[in-house]
Order: C-alpha cells, then structure tokens, then sequence
C-alpha cells in the first residue's frame, strides 16, 4: 500500500527528489518547444508594449513641438506596437495554456513511478464541465458562483478514482461595487464505492463548520433528509472531525477504525479543512491545497523551481490515495 511505503511528507519528497532526477533531461526536452515559444512570446509583448507607452510619451510631451507631419508618425507607430502587443498577449496566453498541458503530460512518467501504477492526465472542454458537474452533484459546497476547473488526474487504485483541480469563487457585492471571492482553492475527489448507499453520510472538521465564505455548511447538510450529527465514540477524533448522517447504522459501517485513524492523521499532520461525502455508490472530497493554479506552470529549467511546482500536484495527489487506501466500501 501506499501509504506504507510513502507514510509521510518528507519520504513524498526524498522519493520525488530520486525519481525526478532520474527523468530530468527528458522532462525537459518534452517541454522546451513550447517552453521557448512561451518566453518568446513574452518577449515580445514586453518590446512592443514599451514601444507603445513610449510613443504616448512622446506624442504627449511634444505635441506642441513636433509638426503634425512627425506627429502622425508617431500616433501612427504607437497605434501598430498597441495592436501588436494585443496580438503578443493573447498568443502569450494561449502558448502558456498549452505549455501547461504539455508540462503536466510530460510528468506522467514522474507521477507513474512515485505512486507505483499509470497515472492519466486529462485536461480539455468535457473534463471541466465533469468537473463542474461532479463538485454539484456533492453538495459539498452549495454557495458559489463560478468554478475555475483545471487538470484531472485518474488512478487506477486503490479504486478507479479522479483528482479535478479547481479555485471556486462566489460574487460578493458592497452596494455598489461586486467582485468575485475565492472561497476554495484545492482538488475535488471522486470514487465509485463498492456497494450502494442508502444514506448520504458528510464528514466535516471542526473548522469548517460555518463553511466556505458566508455559507453555512452544516446548516445545509442537517435539513438534509433528516441528517444529524452522530456521535462515534472515539473523543480524540470527534474533537476535531464530525459526522453527519441520515443513517447511523451505515455511518458506522463507513467510518472503520482504520479509516478514522487515517483522517484524523491527516488532519493532525495537515490542519486543514476537509469536507467529504458519500451518497449513493459515491464518496466525493474536497481537500485544500492552496498553491493549485489553474492552467500555470513554470517556465523555469532550474531543477529545484520545477521539483516545487511538481510538489504541488503531487502532494494532493498522495493525500488522495493514502487516504481512500483506507475506505473499505
């Protein structure tokens, strides 16, 4: 099992630091086609965007100097290194999009050799709207007005299961000015359990009781179908994590001592909120990772800022499958 053999944070880094340095030289020539077009781009949206405020500069300074003939000229140079600047934005943007698709399928065989099974990553149209449409379907968070959903990644054990990449935001409004807040920033898990629920059982931490934003999680859950919060008899792990359900006789089938001990470590080690759900033949999750960014990677070739940037999306990953190691349904 995995999370036998990688039982902690630091051994995730020492066997990322072996296995990254092993594949180092072919992540990046995978990756420097697009890496080059993305600093090429950049480049030149930076010289034309200089050239463009320096012909303002110049048309506002001495425009009661230059005759009309240069100042012509010059309006007309300022409006060519504005457009092109546009146009070196939105290449820049769209190269820096795919740069991050190809950086994430370049560590495919990074990921498959840390977690010891193939690892697929997905990112396109109808991933996002699964995504969108899985994180509704939990309840997990019922209060918000976009999703911002990203990579997906797909394990195979200890059960089929999918990590989804998201930042979710709900509109805020001061009276007169509205903005968008983010209100979670993390992955989004889903598995298919082995038999089908009759109840809808949530897990939340102790933290998280008033929810995400101004949303009142635990409200919402317990006019749920007659949910409740139900005691599990173990005080340590009630003190920081509690259980609500609509079926008590199937929470305790759920919630197995191996189970309990497994998230009560993780949160232990993590302190974090984490919001989980099972209803149906489903456990979905939302587990916090705040340095998820949605469709960026680095550009850098410096081993030590990419090794970072591969933490990030491994790290939520191994809590995934550590844990779910421990739900026997």
């Amino acid at each position: 099992m995995l999370r036998e053999e990688i039982p902690d944070l630091n051994t995730l880094e020492q066997k990322l630091d072996v296995v990254f340095d092993s594949f180092y030289q072919e992540f990046l020539e995978k990756t420097n086609v697009r890496r080059l077009s993305v600093a090429k781009n950049l480049y030149s949206l930076f010289i034309n965007s200089q050239l463009f405020i320096l012909a303002l500069v110049l048309y506002a300074l001495f425009e009661s100097v230059f005759n009309e003939f240069i100042l012509v000229i010059i309006a007309i140079g300022g409006a060519v290194f504005g457009i092109k600047s546009v146009f070196y934005l939105v290449i820049w943007n769209q190269e820096k999009k795919k740069f991050s698709r190809e950086f994430n399928q370049a560590l495919a065989p990074i990921f498959d050799a840390v977690f010891n099974q193939k690892v697929s990553y997905l990112n396109d149209d109808v991933q996002k709207k699964l995504t969108i449409e899985t994180l509704k379907e939990s309840e997990l968070i019922s209060n918000y007005d976009l999703v911002r959903a990203d990579d997906v990644y797909l394990f195979s054990e200890p059960s089929p299961l999918s990590v989804r990449e998201l930042v979710v935001e709900r509109k805020e409004s001061d009276g007169k000015n509205s903005h968008y807040r983010v209100i979670f920033t993390g992955v989004l898990v889903e598995t298919k359990l082995k038999r089908t629920l009759t109840g809808t059982t949530f897990v939340s931490t102790e933290g998280d009781k008033s929810g995400f934003g101004l949303h009142n999680f635990w409200t919402k859950i317990l006019s749920n179908d007659g949910v409740e919060e139900t005691e599990l008899e173990w005080n340590e792990f009630e003190k920081d994590l509690h259980v609500a359900t609509n079926n008590g006789i199937e929470a305790r089938y759920i919630m197995t001592p191996d189970f309990m001990e497994a998230l009560h470590k993780w949160w232990l080690e993590h302190k974090q909120n984490i919001r989980i759900v099972f209803k149906d033949n489903k456990m979905a999750m939302l587990l916090p990772e705040v340095e998820v960014k949605i469709a960026t990677m680095t550009t850098s070739t410096e081993a030590k800022i990419i090794k970072k940037n591969i933490l990030a999306v491994v790290r939520p990953l191994w809590r995934t499958v550590t844990l779910l190691e421990s739900v026997k349904l």
